[in-house]
């Protein structure tokens, strides 16, 4: 299974702190970001998607109105389209087959 998690800044992240902590959230799990803020992720065990979403809301919580996010439900297979890299498509492919 994979699903996709996406952000976008409301306010400068002087810093880049927010967008540490964000991305420290993902670090542990397999994914691709494709796009500046938008992750590919593989989810391989019970829980792993509801304790991404509970840990980058507590990254929100700490930084109200600082960003949004989102995050897809979880999918079985599918095929993503697009005009990227083509060195990306290998990676996407490994965590959305």
């Amino acid at each position: 299974m994979h699903f996709i998690v996406a952000w976008r800044f409301n306010v400068p992240d002087s810093g880049g702190l927010i967008g540490q902590e964000l991305s420290a959230v993902l670090k542990p799990y397999s994914w691709v970001r494709p796009l500046t803020d938008f992750y590919i992720v593989e989810s391989t065990q019970d829980g792993q998607y509801r304790k991404i979403i509970d840990d980058l809301t507590a990254v929100a919580r700490r930084h109200a109105d600082a960003f949004y996010f989102m995050v897809s439900p979880p999918m079985n297979g599918g095929r993503y389209e697009g005009w990227l890299k083509a060195d990306l498509w290998p990676e996407i492919n490994k965590r959305s087959t």
